[in-house]
């Protein structure tokens, strides 16, 4: 077991879910999970030099340059009742490395497909166990300096969490997201708004008014 064993392993996960095979990108990315399990557990008992890729990384912001690095497609992230829900799948790159960066993106690329395929099977317990994931994801890294990252975790709870009936998270949320947007717009972020652009459809129509005035 090796990290390109996890690159390649995740890369199938990126593949279905362009496709939309939601299925089949859910069990991809429990693999990689499994492969990055055995590639630490490998690494338990050998000293840090055996395993350089996964601790090579200091790289505050390490997710969000995953996330910049990644194909992105513009249309990709609206559903057909034109919620935005963060829906790019994250690559890893070889220049941006470590054990907990490695951890939060595959654990956010099973979260997402999970997520989508609770969507397209109108899953319950799917969407739970998703939002669940998310919420790992997030805790796996430090997230000070990964603001793209902390966008996409938290609007994609925020859509779970409407879906399953509980307004009360998502509006305390969206106030969070909506300093986040505007740290983008105020230091002219353009790449890191074209992962977000449509999220001001999330937005109840008095708040987005009150961003857009």
């Amino acid at each position: 077991m090796n990290f390109k064993t996890i690159i390649e392993q995740n890369d199938e996960t990126l593949a279905f879910l362009r496709t939309r095979d939601y299925s089949k990108a859910a069990v991809a990315s429990s693999t990689a999970l499994k492969c990055l399990r055995s590639l630490q557990e490998q690494c338990a008992g050998a000293s840090k030099g055996c395993c350089n890729e996964l601790y090579s990384s200091t790289c505050s912001d390490g997710l969000d340059q995953c996330m910049l690095l990644s194909k992105v497609e513009d249309e990709s992230s609206f559903e057909a009742n034109d919620e935005f829900i963060y829906k790019h799948g994250i690559s890893l790159h070889s220049e941006v490395i470590g054990a907990e960066i490695i951890t939060s993106v595959l654990l956010f690329n099973t979260a997402l497909a999970h997520h989508m395929l609770a969507i397209e099977q109108q899953q319950h317990q799917a969407l739970l166990k998703a939002k669940r994931l998310y919420e790992l994801a997030y805790s796996a890294y430090e997230m000070d300096h990964n603001i793209l990252f902390q966008f996409a975790v938290i609007n994609n709870i925020v859509v779970i969490d409407r879906k399953l009936g509980n307004e009360v998270m998502p509006n305390e949320c969206l106030a969070h997201l909506i300093s986040l947007f505007m740290v983008f717009v105020d230091q002219g972020c353009n790449m890191h708004l074209r992962h977000v652009q449509g999220f001001l459809v999330n937005l109840p129509w008095s708040i987005d008014t009150a961003v857009a005035a």
